[in-house]
């Protein structure tokens, strides 16, 4: 009688494996690609593994470089440490999307040894394509970077933190002075009034001296298109019992950039009380521009 005998084979298959101890990577910086103000709804901005950074459709400043740092540590063989390929990072702003793509690693490659150099800092850089006009505020996410070790991934995913500030693009400056030029007292309650073109008039018992008097001039940047607001102040007392109102501007007081500057005259009234002591009278006002 013949037996049957069955018997199963158990194959092993080794495959390499790299245990490196836990601080193999550490992250020492993450990365930032800084503030940035943005003037396009197609706006790129470009961070070297040296921190510079530049951009495309606005204007970027404060770029900081992640830096990830990799050591032998307990490990008791040599490895050669070879940093991923790129890859795009897809997310979701408010107004706006982001694709952060093109890392780059400086080094690339290196190799840790066991009797030294057992320590590596790896500088990272990216680009940020930005689509669509992002609300002001702070974005940031996290993605994980996984050399290989020996060719081989080393199952080492190290968080890297990317952030990017979005400044609102808004300004305004003073590049002339409103005037009102040389005055005599009144006997009478009287008003002087330049107007946002520069022309000056009266009202009620003054005499205008010949003196030449200006408007007010500022300079707005903000982002071309975008409709903006504009706000004086009700008055401004300026001593002697003078006051001024009025506030006009050739602009309007709400409408749209012509352009990224651009230039918004202004005028007013100054209210002139009979007997006004002679002397230089001067002072300050405020004007606020917003979106």
């Amino acid at each position: 009688m013949r037996k049957k005998f069955y018997f199963t084979v158990l194959l092993f298959i080794l495959l390499p494996v790299y245990c490196m101890a836990a601080q193999y990577a550490v992250k020492k910086q993450d990365v930032s690609f800084g503030k940035f103000t943005q003037t396009s709804e197609n706006a790129e901005i470009y961070l070297s593994p040296d921190g510079s950074v530049t951009a495309v459709g606005g204007r970027v400043s404060n770029g900081v470089a992640g830096i990830i740092h990799y050591s032998l540590e307990d490990t008791k063989q040599d490895v050669m440490v070879k940093m991923p390929d790129t890859y795009s990072i897809y997310e979701e702003g408010i107004g706006c999307k982001f694709e952060i793509y093109n890392h780059t690693y400086n080094p690339q490659q290196f190799n840790l040894y066991v009797g030294g150099p057992s320590e590596q800092d790896v500088y990272i850089g990216a680009t940020l394509r930005i689509t669509g006009m992002c609300e002001p505020g702070t974005y940031s996410t996290t993605y994980y970077v996984n050399p290989t070790v020996n060719g081989y991934y080393s199952g080492f995913n190290t968080p890297i933190r990317v952030s990017l500030i979005i400044e609102e693009k808004i300004g305004i400056r003073e590049t002339q002075s409103l005037d009102f030029g040389t005055l005599v007292s009144p006997a009478a309650d009287s008003t002087v009034t330049v107007d946002y073109n520069g022309s000056r008039r009266s009202s009620g018992n003054i005499h205008l001296h010949s003196s030449k008097a200006s408007n007010g001039v500022f300079q707005l940047e903000g982002i071309a298109g975008r409709k903006v607001n504009v706000t004086f102040p009700s008055s401004v007392d300026i001593g002697g019992g003078m006051v001024v109102s009025n506030f006009t501007a050739d602009t309007g007081l709400s409408f749209p950039l012509e352009a990224e500057r651009q230039n918004m005259n202004v005028g007013a009234t100054l209210n002139v009380p009979a007997g006004t002591p002679e002397g230089e009278y001067s002072g300050q006002y405020t004007v606020i521009v917003s979106y």
